[in-house]
């Protein structure tokens, strides 16, 4: 096969949709099974396996891979009367409770992006609703947690467990407050490991168009 298609389901209908509904599947793809073995067994096979394996052999040729290995498109035309489509391109649910697995699990070990999102609609680009009190998000780099949503709306950066609204953990540098993007002026916020805090700003003044207290309610306020 050079061109075309293998493998053709499809067709093109024209019909009444006063008279004619659909529901159910065009293609169904459901095994079933029914564990009644006193010994244990493993599903380890996959019941939809795409893959693509090309071979190079042609020193002086290149193979260029530019078409998807799956695509999924829906449209619409409205050539007379209205369509309302509210139904989601990819649907992906886990009904059964005790299940451990990811259900969408994305491994990359080429160089592109894992995943990349384009969004022209209305609405934001990703929309998480979290049930249960876990994290609404976390981030890891080899394993160790450097960004975390938790369930309440506090974000932790390099904190696993973010006790505040913000919360910065590190040894060095905490936060920095920047002009633009070369870092030329910037203010710089720093914790010490006795709790210290150092505001070290590039221009050299710290300015406050009010008095600012020092040492609690019954300590000398200071006017800069």
């Amino acid at each position: 096969l050079t061109t075309g298609r293998g493998i053709d389901i499809g067709g093109s209908l024209t019909w009444d949709l006063s008279n004619s509904n659909f529901s159910g599947d065009m293609i169904l793809v459901n095994p079933t099974r029914t564990y009644t073995s006193v010994s244990s067994i493993t599903d380890s096979g996959n019941w939809l396996d795409l893959t693509r394996s090309n071979t190079v052999n042609n020193a002086s040729g290149t193979f260029n891979l530019t078409g998807d290995l799956a695509t999924f498109s829906s449209n619409c035309t409205e050539t007379s009367g209205t369509c309302v489509d509210t139904s989601n391109l990819l649907s992906l649910t886990q009904n059964y409770g005790k299940a451990s697995g990811a259900v969408l699990d994305i491994v990359n070990f080429g160089v592109g992006s894992a995943a990349a999102i384009t969004s022209y609609g209305t609405q934001a680009a990703l929309i998480i609703d979290k049930y249960g009190a876990l994290d609404l998000f976390t981030a890891s780099a080899s394993g160790t947690t450097r960004f975390v949503i938790a369930n309440g709306g506090s974000v932790g950066i390099n904190d696993a467990l973010p006790d505040a609204f913000l919360d910065i953990t590190g040894t060095t540098e905490q936060l920095r407050l920047s002009y633009e993007a070369a870092d030329t002026n910037i203010a710089s916020f720093t914790v010490s490991s006795g709790g210290d805090l150092t505001i070290d700003p590039s221009g050299g003044n710290i300015l406050s168009s009010d008095a600012l207290n020092f040492g609690g309610a019954a300590a000398q306020a200071y006017n800069f």
